[in-house]
């Protein structure tokens, strides 16, 4: 295998025995040879434009007035029946009907969008102005601005794979990836990206073109421009308009209805554009090196079937002819490629031959490409293409480690020295890190006030009751709620239920301890009757939070919270090292990913997950699965037995608990300085120590009962100290680890009133764990600061 650098030069394949500036050298392809890559050697000759259009027949040319206002028509007419068909798609399909349609409404909106892209070409009359009028038409209510996409996209076509000038397809060389933030280079492999690409992405926020809707952005030098921009926005707003008084003025119904359709046009879209000009082995042109007929040889034509490629006019398997001619009307592209492939044939077994898929598989073959093809190396000199994963030396298989090597190991001192010795002898090479004497658990207890310890089950089910009543209160004026503020109240009232759940969920958590109270039996009913309606299954749950208590910070054995080192994210894919980092992953990592799916610990649902190694825990499982299932029917009987209902009203409510409980666990345990131990290293309050009180302020710490800023208390006697006792016994333990502060094991407390934003930014930046000393391992970017403050 053979990759080149950005400067054009060879790079030899990567060898397990490479010492490391010989491994950075290939990385950085060769830059200690000196040597230019040769030129390309274009052999084959390619045909003329006028050669392609006179193999085309001379009618595909031709604009029929009455056959481009049939498809107009067409498709209007289709996208108003999905609209009288939406209560039947809802009422008989639920949630999954609702998705089907939306997926219907993405295709048909894509190919109105296709009859305004005819208008912009100047393919669907002879008459410009009749051109305009209908694209703004066709355009504006899909929320896509005429004028303004007409210019960027005919860039596109007249610059087609020109590394600079191809607009609406932003090339990415290696130089350029590799300073991008981590955001930004895992944005394009998230699932979701597809359906918010178009819009905002591109129109509104102006990546790369500049915003589609502001007159004043980098895409437009005159005022002629702006003007247009001006218009065409207007239209878009009252399209949008429209729909929202035809939505009863419900932002709810309005987002629902519209806009959510709109997002699944944008997928088709981005989809169509991405697949039509993105393959492994597509060449992409500098300057020096591109010609029109090059770049447009680089076009992909791919069927779709299930009778797509009609309904989408043929844009997808015509795309090739359409780049070509963008004068072709739609209708007329399939017979023009097939004088196009007659043409190109002599071309066939190089890289400017016809290129044709069958692609049943788009969607997924969208989303892995997006995974798979990050950005372009030089193959020959001018000429670029996606650079092939290296797979020839173990730890160096994702881009990210590629990156980590030429912005780092370029750096090292180490002459002879091969990366996996040098790897493995980084842990020998550490000294142990003397540890201050840490007080006994009998000196921390001496200093919590006494009635700290003392559990009253009458205040503990006042608690219990309070937090029930506040969850039928919240219920109860729902429909208020909804019905006043429409889909920004039901958001606000997601996250209420959320916060309050989290409160129900903390009493259960009393319970699973055994500080509700001094009876077994009062505590697991009523930890079942706390844990049950938010389907947190009590005893499987029970289980596994008390080893996270038991082992805390430890390397191995702190269940709930699965450490990561170097060597882990190394070897994980891709979807793994960074699902964390998805702003959707907090709502899905309690319920379904940690108590269903299982992971890390197995699954809290069932019995013979790795979980439970004996009959006892077993039958718990099943008794707290059972449990939460009876609730679950409940909810589901008082939902009108809808399952739309029922996941908009019981289960997304759930998800925002899943996502408080998740964000609560993880800000307590993680900041850049925390101490993780290997078992050499580890004791219990030495682990208890890297515990974090944070105060989120609102309200919020007194109404989930000070589980939030009274961590560090419940973790030193997490089975002792009920929560109405936290706060008290905080005061304690400070005074006991005074002495401790300026070291690693001193109390730990911060006021963030930007929780939400704190955790999704930890969860970018803390990656892997890396050693900080013998035995001690701390995050990569604490570990990094530390050195570079030294």
């Amino acid at each position: 295998m053979v990759a080149h650098s950005s400067e054009g030069l060879p790079a030899t394949e990567l060898a397990t025995s490479a010492t490391v500036p010989e491994v950075v050298a290939q990385l950085k392809g060769g830059v200690e040879k000196k040597a230019q890559a040769p030129a390309a050697d274009l052999k084959t000759k390619l045909p003329t434009v006028d050669e392609l259009r006179r193999g085309i027949p001379a009618h595909c040319f031709e604009r029929k007035l009455s056959k481009s206002f049939y498809y107009l028509f067409q498709d209007f007419a289709a996208l108003g029946l999905l609209y009288l068909a939406v209560p039947y798609f809802e009422q008989y399909g639920g949630l999954l009907g609702y998705l089907f349609w939306n997926c219907l409404m993405g295709v048909f909106g894509f190919a109105l969008f296709v009859v305004g892209h005819d208008c912009l070409h100047g393919s669907f009359s002879d008459n410009q102005t009749l051109n305009d009028i209908v694209g703004h038409v066709a355009f504006a209510p899909l929320f896509s601005p005429y004028f303004p996409w007409q210019k960027s996209h005919k860039l596109h076509h007249a610059f087609t794979n020109h590394l600079e000038k191809d607009h609406g397809i932003p090339w990415t060389q290696d130089k350029d990836y590799l300073t991008w933030p981590l955001w930004k280079r895992i944005f394009n492999p998230l699932p979701f990206s597809g359906w918010i690409k178009w819009f905002p992405t591109y129109t509104l926020f102006g990546y790369c073109d500049g915003s589609h809707f502001w007159p004043y952005s980098s895409l437009f030098v005159r005022n002629s421009e702006r003007v247009q921009c001006v218009i065409s926005t207007a239209t878009c707003v009252t399209a949008a308009y429209i729909a929202f008084l035809l939505s009863g003025s419900s932002f709810f119904t309005w987002f629902k209805y519209y806009w959510v359709p709109l997002s699944f046009f944008s997928c088709m879209l981005v989809m169509v554009t991405y697949l039509q000009h993105n393959e492994e082995d597509t060449e992409v042109y500098e300057a020096d090196e591109w010609s029109f007929v090059r770049g447009q040889t680089q076009t992909v034509d791919r069927y779709y079937g299930l009778g797509l490629d009609s309904t989408m006019h043929h844009i997808t398997d015509g795309h090739v002819a359409h780049h070509f001619f963008n004068k072709i009307p739609h209708y007329n592209l399939i017979e023009a490629t097939d004088g196009i492939r007659k043409v190109l044939e002599p071309l066939k077994g190089t890289q400017y031959a016809y290129k044709y898929q069958v692609n049943y598989d788009f969607f997924a073959r969208f989303l892995w490409y997006n995974v798979k093809l990050d950005y372009l190396v030089h193959k020959s000199k001018g000429v670029l293409q996606f650079r092939k994963k290296f797979t020839g030396f173990g730890i160096v298989g994702s881009s990210v480690f590629h990156g980590f090597l030429l912005e780092n190991v370029i750096t090292t001192n180490v002459k002879t020295m091969t990366i996996p010795t040098q790897i493995q002898t980084k842990k020998t090479e550490l000294k142990r890190t003397p540890v201050p004497t840490l007080p006994t658990m009998t000196a921390i207890k001496a200093a919590v006030p006494e009635h700290c310890f003392v559990k009253d089950p009458i205040r503990s089910i006042r608690y219990l009751i309070q937090d029930l009543l506040l969850l039928v209160g919240l219920y109860a004026v729902l429909p208020y709620v909804e019905g006043y503020f429409g889909w920004i109240g039901l958001l606000a009232w997601y996250w209420a239920i959320g916060f309050v759940g989290c409160s129900l969920f903390v009493v259960g958590h009393d319970c699973g301890h055994g500080s509700f109270s001094d009876y077994e039996w009062l505590n697991d009913l009523c930890g079942h009757l706390a844990h049950a309606p938010i389907l947190a299954p009590f005893w499987p749950w029970q289980k596994s939070h008390r080893q996270h208590h038991q082992y805390t910070a430890h390397l191995e054995k702190d269940r709930g919270h699965p450490w990561v080192t170097e060597q882990d994210f190394n070897s994980r894919n891709l979807i793994e090292k960074y699902f964390s980092v998805l702003p959707i992953s907090g709502w899905l990592r309690w319920n379904p990913i940690y108590t269903v799916v299982g992971l890390p610990d197995g699954s809290h649902f069932w019995p013979w997950s790795k979980l439970f190694d004996n009959n006892t825990d077993r039958v718990k499982c099943v008794v707290s699965g059972v449990a939460c299932f009876i609730c679950g029917y409940i909810a589901f009987v008082w939902s009108g037995y809808s399952v739309y209902n029922w996941v908009k009203y019981y289960y997304v409510p759930l998800l925002f608990q899943g996502l408080i409980l998740v964000m609560i666990t993880y800000l307590q345990h993680q900041n850049e300085e925390v101490e993780i131990y290997e078992p050499e290293e580890w004791q219990f309050v030495r682990g208890q120590t890297q515990t974090i009180d944070r105060k989120w302020g609102f309200g919020l710490d007194t109404l989930m009962h000070n589980i939030t800023d009274g961590h560090v208390a419940h973790h030193f006697f997490f089975t002792k100290i009920p929560h109405y006792n936290l706060l008290d016994a905080t005061e304690g333990i400070k005074k006991v680890l005074k002495p401790l502060d300026g070291t690693p094991y001193g109390y730990k407390s911060e006021t963030n009133m930007d929780f939400f934003f704190k955790y999704m930014r930890y969860n970018m930046k803390l990656d892997y764990l890396i050693h900080k000393s013998k035995g001690v391992l701390q995050y990569r970017v604490g570990v990094e600061a530390n050195r570079k403050s030294q």
